[in-house]
């Protein structure tokens, strides 16, 4: 961010200047031993500790493969080691030293000096299962999120990419195999989505950060350098001042959130942020507010602590909205479909209802979970989410898994009658749901 404004202001302003850019791609193993030490024995390190600094960096070693065979062991002669937790630390004071030589040679020349503070790291310019997407997909470009706000065309990409391998595991799905809309899916599981990040609220919380570092931390390198550049701090006037880069202002045209989002304490002593017990900002409470929908799912907190798999349990999010692809659904979509409920002979159209709990099948299979469980009366409600709640208040807690894996088994029994030609017996079912829910218990 330091580095794009003060090349957006020499850029605007038509300022001579010469930007020096440092890459680092390679010098993590390109750090002269020698020069390390000197550094450690300047900053005033024992001498014993820089032996054992030594020790590690001198006793690596690596040999290369050559048609398949190991060769004869190399030494390393220079760089850090990768991996070890003590070698980031190691070349930050490498790159510390960089930093000063660069300092101390700029009276040396001629013309009007201005060196950010801080160091120039490289900084890149952009030109199937719910973990993977949380935790990849999305995770990829939290970094550039950062500083950057990205364009409502990348966003949109970028959940297509998301939305597609999510549903198909493929980088293409038609919107017809996304059984629930990507907007449901991104709001948080207590207002009754997936929890999915949505991109262009945790862009906007990743942001945010910039505008509370120029007010609570006015000594950071941040807030020094738009003061040495604009002459002040002051958000209503930054976001009136041309020369700030347009990187800045898509950060300050968020200054309305963050105005209702702060209060000043005492007078203009100290700043809090609202939505943090302590005050402090964080991206995480930023995001919880922005995304928030003004909702909440009457159910999320039973729905997410069922002791059953991932998959079950997403089963059971889509099942409770009514879009998983039974006859009802497809009739709706205009798919091919079957004729009737194919778990039982009378003709009855396929729906959630039906399927998972009035269904003589799904009843015969019910009666022998209650006699196995010694269960009380069950009551066989119209709608599924009130066939679970409603049960649940007679039973208590123990219902949650003993409903999953019911409903999950019957759901697998339909598929595999239509695909596979395939059939259990209520009985043998039986056997498949203990046995799972014997196995979720224990796992979970």
């Amino acid at each position: 961010m330091i580095a794009k404004e003060f090349l957006s202001f020499y850029q605007k302003n038509r300022v001579p200047a010469i930007l020096y850019k440092v890459d680092f791609s390679k010098a993590f193993d390109s750090v002269s031993w020698t020069f390390l030490t000197n550094v450690l024995i300047e900053r005033g390190f024992p001498p014993a500790w820089i032996s054992w600094v030594l020790a590690i960096l001198t006793s690596s070693s690596f040999s290369v493969k050559v048609n398949g065979d190991a060769t004869e062991v190399f030494l390393h002669k220079k760089g850090l080691r990768q991996g070890d937790l003590l070698s980031p630390m190691l070349f930050i004071l490498a790159v510390d030293a960089l930093q000063s030589f660069i300092t101390n040679a700029a009276p040396l020349l001629n013309g009007q000096i201005i060196i950010p503070p801080g160091h120039y790291s490289q900084i890149p310019v952009l030109g199937r299962t719910t973990d993977l997407v949380k935790s990849v997909l999305t995770a990829l470009p939290l970094h550039y999120m950062q500083v950057i706000k990205l364009p409502a065309w990348l966003i949109e990409q970028l959940d297509k990419i998301r939305r597609s391998f999510f549903w198909k595991g493929k980088d293409k799905c038609l919107g017809g195999h996304c059984l629930v809309n990507w907007a449901k899916c991104c709001i948080p599981k207590k207002c009754g989505g997936l929890g999915v990040l949505n991109l262009s609220s945790q862009n906007d919380a990743l942001l945010l950060r910039w505008l509370w570092k120029l007010q609570k931390e006015p000594d950071s390198i941040w807030a020094t350098s738009i003061n040495l550049l604009f002459g002040t701090t002051d958000i209503d006037l930054l976001r009136q001042d041309n020369r700030v880069s347009n990187a800045f202002k898509d950060i300050l045209s968020l200054k309305d959130f963050y105005r209702s989002s702060t209060s000043w304490v005492g007078g203009t002593q100290r700043i809090i942020w609202k939505w943090e017990p302590f005050g402090f900002y964080s991206s995480t409470s930023a995001y919880g507010i922005l995304s928030y929908p003004g909702i909440r799912s009457p159910y999320h907190n039973l729905l997410w602590k069922i002791k059953a798999p991932p998959k079950v349990r997403i089963f059971i999010w889509i099942l409770l909205l009514d879009r998983l692809l039974m006859q009802q659904n497809l009739t709706i979509k205009n798919w091919p479909s079957i004729a009737s409920c194919i778990c039982c002979n009378h003709g009855i159209e396929e729906t959630a209802s039906h399927l998972f709990v009035l269904c003589d099948f799904a009843v015969q299979v019910w009666t022998l979970i209650q006699v196995h469980f010694g269960l009380l009366a069950m009551i066989f409600a119209l709608e599924v989410d009130r066939f679970w709640l409603q049960n649940r208040k007679s039973i208590g807690p123990s219902w949650d898994i003993i409903w999953a894996a019911v409903s999950w088994s019957i759901w697998k029994e339909r598929n595999r009658r239509i695909f596979s030609s395939k059939r259990l017996s209520p009985q043998l079912l039986c056997i498949e749901i203990l046995s799972a829910i014997s196995a979720w218990s224990s796992s979970a």
